[in-house]
């Protein structure tokens, strides 16, 4: 893949008409952090770019400057790893679950299944009391 923009181009490109206050109320960073970006002052991390990405709705790989496609993935997520990406959002978001979401950083997709099927279980003998 050849390199044909650096990330403050395509930055700033990914960003259209939307101003710099606009872009930190996006991506939950101060304006002076997109600045910093969009000028080239600053490197991003993996992070962030992940973050500009699906913000912007467009390919990382893209946004680094590889002469790729702009929109979409570059790799779509396998069904096991948006089903775990699912399970640990419901683990996350859930009052009942959210003391095991830390535990379940490192779960494999069926600890997780058996996690939430046992709390259901838990929830539904409680709710038939």
């Amino acid at each position: 893949m050849e390199t044909v923009a650096t990330f403050a181009q395509r930055m700033k490109e990914a960003m259209g008409d939307d101003s710099y206050a606009d872009a930190a109320q996006k991506l939950g960073v101060a304006k002076s952090t997109i600045a910093s970006y969009v000028t080239g002052t600053r490197n991003p991390k993996r992070a962030f770019i992940k973050m500009v990405a699906d913000v912007y709705n467009v390919s990382p790989v893209w946004l680094m400057g590889a002469d790729v496609p702009r929109q979409g993935r570059v790799e779509e997520k396998s069904a096991q790893e948006q089903e775990m990406a699912n399970l640990l959002e419901e683990m996350r978001t859930r009052d009942d679950c959210r003391m095991l979401f830390s535990l379940a950083r490192d779960a494999t997709p069926d600890d997780v299944r058996l996690a939430a099927t046992v709390l259901e279980k838990l929830r539904n003998k409680e709710g038939g009391k």
